[in-house]
């Protein structure tokens, strides 16, 4: 498989990007939606403001890559190759996103919009979520301990269905724990 090293693509769609392994590349404004991205490696990349919508990445290697900016919509990530898999989001969009029994300990998802995204079964113990807001995400059988949740919105959890020992709230976001018991948590005046 040809190798490409240190080079930055712009505004690329996904016919222009072949299988390679990719190695300290930038992709910046790129749109691969719909692009079959399996079985290409990406390693220490950027991700820059790209669209990455049903994106096929069976066994796709992602280390040490990061996402900034983008749109992601619909990636089954427990579908990449597990080892070495290493990835930062920063001020993303994911929906309806798969991160199903995989190891996430430590990952980043700063400032990020998590739309039906899917954690069951996945070790996501010391990620940090500061400043990401939820909806409608699946937390079923997480280990989420140690986990950073201090300045996020819209987080439903239920802590007998997912390990949270030590993980960091703010007050206001202690309501999404209570969640099943159908109480209604309010700020006082």
């Amino acid at each position: 498989m040809k190798f490409i090293d240190e080079e930055e693509f712009e505004k690329l769609t996904s016919s222009d990007l072949e299988k390679a392994t990719y190695e300290a590349c930038t992709f910046i404004e790129c749109d691969f939606t719909d692009a079959d991205l399996s079985d290409i490696t990406f390693v220490e990349c950027d991700f820059i403001s790209c669209n990455l919508s049903n994106v096929k990445i069976v066994d796709t290697q992602f280390q040490e890559v990061k996402f900034s900016g983008c749109k992601i919509l619909g990636l089954p990530f427990h579908r990449c190759k597990s080892m070495l898999f290493s990835v930062q989001f920063q001020e993303c969009r994911l929906e309806l996103c798969g991160f199903n029994g995989m190891t996430l300990s430590g990952t980043p998802f700063v400032d990020c919009q998590l739309i039906e995204t899917d954690f069951s079964g996945t070790d996501a113990r010391g990620c940090t979520f500061a400043g990401t807001s939820f909806d409608r995400c699946v937390f079923d059988d997480t280990q989420l301990d140690k986990s950073d949740f201090r300045k996020t919105s819209g987080l439903q959890l239920n802590p007998e269905f997912n390990s949270i020992q030590g993980a960091l709230f703010n007050p206001g976001g202690l309501a999404g724990l209570l969640t099943k018991y159908g109480l209604k948590v309010e700020p006082e005046d």
